[in-house]
């Protein structure tokens, strides 16, 4: 820990002010970002590499960065996994000055276009994989060797959790819960959390709490020894609950968890 805190200090010290937010990057710092040191490495958590953002934060292209690099849990090009697509608000600015009879027979006009848009919304297949859960399987970086940074992410209405291999910067495996009640620390931490699952029980362990840039959920990262372990978490079916603080901070669960093990085994296999 005395180490973990020289190295956080030296780093401040040569980074501008304000601070710049710190989080696990298990395939190691990518395109404008810079490793300021380790996250773990006691209390049962393995020692992960921690980025910061640097001076103008690099490519992100529209809020995700497009190189990739950096933290592996939630870098899939193209994902949209944390807002869901609906549709703008009425505006009620235009109809304001309209005689009452009037008014209300916009309002009704505008609440009738809202309904049809909703309806083609939920019959939009996007939606309805937000809503109802979907698995991505992808490797955080485009510059991975076979078989380094394989993600399994699964997200549902807002909500994700994934499941990270080994790359060149970490070589152990991590499970990561994202979520809005999850608490945004603007620099990692290890905190108490009890995990509950489908078929265990009830674990009390110490993980990592963080936040990333352009990410509306807080995360917490739960590492294992190997990516094996991390697989024999991966049920078809499962229900997880985490607790920090004795309240509820992620509650997510998946289906299809055997065919995603399958595919994420294989992508972790080519190494």
């Amino acid at each position: 820990m005395k180490n973990f805190i020289f190295l956080v200090f030296a780093a401040v010290g040569l980074i501008a002010q304000p601070a710049l937010a710190s989080y696990p990057c298990p395939s190691g710092p990518g395109p404008g970002e810079q490793q300021i040191g380790v996250g773990g490495g006691s209390h049962g958590v393995a020692a992960v590499p921690l980025c910061a953002e640097t001076r103008g934060g690099g490519d992100r292209g529209g809020g995700a960065r497009s190189g990739g690099g950096g933290y592996a849990g939630y870098r899939c090009e193209g994902c949209n996994i944390f807002a869901a697509p609906g549709p703008s608000a009425p505006d009620a600015a235009s109809i304001a000055t309209e005689k009452q009879m009037a008014r209300n027979l916009e309002v009704q006009k505008k609440l009738s276009e809202a309904d049809a848009k909703w309806r083609k919304i939920e019959n939009d297949p996007d939606y309805q994989r937000y809503k109802q859960g979907e698995w991505k399987i992808f490797q955080s970086r485009k510059d991975s060797a076979p078989g380094d940074n394989c993600v399994a992410m699964w997200s549902k209405d807002g909500d994700a959790i994934s499941i990270v291999g080994p790359g060149k910067a970490y070589q152990g495996g991590m499970l990561i819960f994202w979520s809005a009640d999850i608490p945004k620390p603007s620099k990692t931490k290890t905190v108490a959390v009890t995990l509950k699952q489908s078929k265990y029980q009830p674990q009390s362990v110490n993980a990592l709490n963080f936040s990333v840039p352009d990410i509306p959920a807080g995360a917490i990262g739960l590492t294992v020894p190997n990516i094996a372990a991390a697989l024999d978490t991966m049920l078809d079916a499962e229900h997880f609950v985490v607790e920090m603080g004795g309240r509820a901070v992620a509650d997510i669960e998946w289906t299809g968890g055997s065919a995603a093990r399958t595919k994420l085994s294989q992508c972790v296999s080519s190494r």
